[in-house]
């Protein structure tokens, strides 16, 4: 999986300009999660989540290289983070009371997915996995916003909602990938996803 995130960091020059801006527009269209942004020096900070009464920080640095400014991402809710796995994780192993005691994690974790990525994916948390929409049968009419990016788009998002292991998210882009491909032979599939 890291060799493909790898992979697509060469993909993001080619699809990023309009991946960031679908992203910021749809922040603006199905906002969920309340976000705030702000410039600190030559580098953006962005806020996810409502600051809680017992103070609760952990902080993701999103940079694809050593020259790259970076973004910081601070999540500050701790409902936000009970449905990322990765976070959650690392929470619980090394702060064990951190749902109820002030817990400010000093060291940011390294992310190499672009923070509108990472929004991206914490911004459609609401997202119910195909696997689980019993009702629908994991219709595309719930992932229409996912549904209006290219392949070449759809790849780093996935990635970075299995890097962040929030499996209804990449269950969700995985479904949109896998409709675009329903009417090709199987190898095509193949070959998008690099086996």
């Amino acid at each position: 999986m890291y060799a493909n995130a790898l992979h697509c960091d060469t993909m993001w020059g080619k699809g990023k300009r309009s991946l960031q801006n679908a992203c910021m527009d749809y922040r603006f269209l199905f906002v969920h999660v309340p976000t705030s942004v702000r410039v600190s020096g030559s580098r953006h900070e962005i806020e996810m989540g409502e600051p809680e009464p017992t103070k609760f920080s952990f902080a993701l640095e999103c940079k694809r290289n050593t020259e790259d400014p970076g973004t910081m991402v601070y999540f500050t809710d701790r409902k936000i983070v009970k449905k990322i796995l990765y976070i959650r994780c690392f929470l619980e192993d090394n702060y064990p009371n951190w749902e109820t005691e002030e817990t400010i994690v000093a060291k940011p974790h390294l992310s190499i997915y672009p923070a509108y990525l990472i929004e991206f994916v914490v911004n459609h948390l609401h997202y119910v996995s195909p696997n689980d929409d019993e009702e629908n049968g994991g219709s595309m009419e719930n992932y229409r916003e996912t549904d209006a990016f290219t392949l070449d788009e759809l790849r780093p998002l996935v990635e970075a909602a299995i890097f962040l292991n929030v499996p209804n998210v990449r269950d969700a882009i995985g479904f949109v990938i896998k409709q675009r491909f329903k009417d090709k032979p199987m190898i095509d599939l193949i070959r998008y996803l690099g086996f």
